[in-house]
């Protein structure tokens, strides 16, 4: 199936080609005329009645000169679209086989109900998979909503980061950790853990 790129270039190189097939049936008119004037001042000049042949030869040598001529922009044409059809099919290849791989984030530390003291460290774990960006950002969530940025910009391949949590921060069991991709929204988001004394 083609795309709809490749049948707008074929059909703007059938308008080129049907404007210069005009363009050559007004040319043959413009020979016919000129040898038919031709033969006739021959056939005066050398008293000769061979206007009919002569000018029937002109017409022929004329039509087939511009028939070769474009049979010439035909192959153009024809080898110019077999390569632009080529690509487009390449280019289609390449973007099925991209779709085709899932982009993923899974967030597997810290777990459920884990505790952490304030002063310690909080481990961020993650898995990725697919065209996910180079750099994530991770977030602290209370209650399912915003409430610190831990790190605008952490490189996907580390899948880890560690964040010291402060001696004075708020205590509660409803903290989550969410790890996101910043060019897609994909988000993975932990489960509810424990930050305490």
């Amino acid at each position: 199936m083609f795309r709809k790129e490749t049948v707008d270039i074929i059909r703007k190189q059938n308008r080129l080609l049907d404007a210069e097939l005009k363009g050559v049936l007004d040319k043959r008119a413009g020979i016919r005329d000129t040898a038919g004037r031709v033969a006739a001042g021959l056939s005066v000049a050398t008293g000769l009645n061979t206007t009919k042949e002569l000018l029937e030869t002109l017409q022929v040598a004329a039509a087939l000169k511009e028939q070769n001529i474009l049979k010439g922009r035909i192959a153009q044409v024809n080898a110019d679209m077999k390569d632009e059809i080529e690509r487009l099919s390449e280019e289609n290849t390449r973007m099925e086989m991209e779709i085709l791989e899932p982009i993923s984030l899974t967030l597997t530390v810290p777990v459920a109900n884990q505790e952490f003291k304030v002063g310690s460290s909080l481990t961020v774990q993650w898995l990725s998979t697919g065209p996910v960006s180079e750099k994530l950002r991770i977030v602290l969530l209370k209650s399912g909503s915003f409430f610190k940025v831990l790190s605008q910009s952490v490189a996907k391949y580390d899948g880890s980061f560690n964040w010291q949590i402060p001696k004075y921060f708020l205590f509660g069991d409803d903290y989550q950790v969410a790890v996101q991709d910043p060019l897609t929204d994909i988000t993975a988001k932990s489960d509810n853990f424990k930050i305490n004394k």
